[in-house]
């Protein structure tokens, strides 16, 4: 499978300053700082918004549940 966005591919990113979480939904792509390296920025696709469900855990007040769209693609930390 092809990457969402692929190499050399020119992208525009909007910085939310104040955001409220209810303007991130199901399917967008963002840009995050890793949980296990906060120095290095990822870019995902929001799976799970708060309150759902995931593999018995539930997504808590204010967060998102992010994966990439290569799920083959499994990196372990």
């Amino acid at each position: 499978m092809l990457p969402t966005i692929e190499d050399k591919s020119t992208i525009i990113i909007e910085k939310l300053l104040n955001y409220k979480l209810n303007t991130i939904k199901k399917g967008h792509v963002v840009i995050a700082k890793s949980p296990v390296k906060p120095d290095v920025e990822i870019c995902k696709r929001v799976k799970h918004l708060e309150g759902e469900e995931v593999y018995g855990i539930v997504i808590p007040k204010n967060h998102v549940w992010l994966e990439g769209d290569n799920a083959c693609n499994l990196i372990f930390f």
